[in-house]
């Protein structure tokens, strides 16, 4: 009987070696297919994290996940990010399937208590881009200097689902933040051609976003309504005269009703539906430099405050008409008038300001030129144009310039 135990104690260890020995080939696998994915799926930043392992499901876990982009503090953190194929199987020889773009035709993954210090630049990977002076559109002159514009920390978890065949490669993302300083924010978005690329935004589609207890601007408008010392009544009018004011100073014309129901939202910001379907062959990149009027079509852009449909495309007169009419000068003692044109100082601080905006450059060889303002140098000008489902960027020096004059304004 002696000698039987010790026999059995080994023969159960034994055994517990042979068992592990899949395990962690497994394991290995998984790991050598996720560190390919990470080097060939790279965007722009490092991804890290401290341990990896298979659960009997044969799902994956990568535990104490950090992701860093151009500073030593990471952009955000998970507690972990967990991988479920369609079979463990699908592991084998995972990095070279990866290599060579070859996928299951399902995977999910889900991060788990996801969180951010650094809002601003996390928005940025989603094409969400926030700058302070966004606010002086919600908010007039006068009570910017009492808010707080700096977005705050969030924690936030993302389940996506990755379809992939050979006849399609789409994948479907939902995520949802949260912050009780900044707001509840869910949503989803299309990934298309996954299996190729990641990180360029011209493969994202279909998004939508919902802010909802959007503790921020709830708070902002509170410092705002102590500072204007208004009642409710008083307060829709102002903000609904300062929103149509503020579009006519872009060279825009808004209907009053959706002024209206924007003044209404701000006095009680509760939550906005956004919802981008993009037609076929746009990209996300190109939205800045789309013209206000086609924002509308070429987006598939719809907005609702407070569960309220606006009209999110502003009414715009035509660019030349608007210049005509702004630059239409009346002479009160005989009545009669003179129209001259809006020019733009040609040079590098007269021109910053610009950025982004619809132009028109006259050449000094009589050549008129339109596009979108890229960007400005002590020497000259670049300009964007979008034609025949594609970008070019022309350069053009301040000396070969007779004037700039602004189409309208964009931001």
């Amino acid at each position: 009987m002696r000698k039987i135990k010790p026999f059995l104690i080994r023969s159960l260890f034994y055994l517990l070696i042979i068992s592990l020995v899949p395990y962690l080939y497994f394991v290995i696998q998984a790991k050598k297919g996720i560190d390919a994915f990470i080097v060939t799926h790279t965007t722009g930043g490092e991804f890290e994290y401290q341990w990896l392992w298979i659960n009997l499901s044969g799902n994956v876990s990568l535990e104490e996940v950090s992701y860093f982009l151009d500073s030593e503090e990471p952009l955000f953190t998970a507690d972990t990010i967990e991988i479920i194929p369609p079979s463990i199987f699908d592991f084998l020889n995972a990095e070279e399937r990866i290599i060579y773009n070859e996928y299951p035709s399902l995977v999910s993954i889900k991060l788990n208590h996801g969180e951010s210090n650094q809002v601003k630049e996390l928005f940025s990977l989603f094409n969400l881009h926030y700058t302070t002076d966004l606010l002086k559109y919600f908010y007039p002159k006068y009570c910017l200097d009492k808010l707080e514009t700096q977005l705050p920390f969030i924690k936030f978890g993302i389940n996506s689902t990755f379809q992939i065949n050979l006849t399609a490669d789409e994948s479907l993302v939902n995520f949802d933040f949260s912050s009780k300083e900044f707001s509840q924010l869910s949503g989803s978005f299309k990934l298309n051609n996954f299996s190729q690329q990641i990180n360029d935004s011209q493969y994202v589609s279909d998004l939508s976003l919902r802010f909802s207890e959007i503790t921020w601007l709830q708070q902002n408008t509170q410092k705002c309504l102590q500072t204007l010392n208004l009642n409710k009544d008083d307060f829709d009018s102002l903000f609904t005269t300062f929103i149509a004011q503020k579009a006519k100073d872009n060279l825009l014309l808004i209907n009053e009703k959706s002024a209206e129901t924007y003044a209404k939202f701000i006095y009680a910001p509760q939550e906005i539906d956004i919802l981008f379907n993009l037609q076929e062959g746009k990209k996300f990149s190109q939205i800045p430099f789309l013209p206000i009027e086609k924002y509308q079509q070429q987006t598939g852009l719809s907005i609702k405050l407070n569960k309220q449909k606006i009209d999110p495309v502003l009414g715009i007169e035509d660019p030349k008409k608007e210049l005509i009419k702004l630059g239409h000068n009346t002479d009160s003692k005989n009545g009669t008038s003179k129209t001259k044109k809006i020019k733009l100082k040609l040079s590098k601080t007269g021109l910053t300001n610009y950025l982004g905006t619809k132009i028109l450059i006259l050449l000094k060889n009589d050549i008129t030129i339109e596009g979108y303002l890229d960007s400005v140098n002590h020497q000259g000008i670049r300009i964007r144009q979008l034609k025949f489902k594609g970008e070019s960027l022309l350069p053009f020096s301040f000396n070969d310039i007779d004037a700039i004059i602004l189409l309208n304004a964009e931001h």
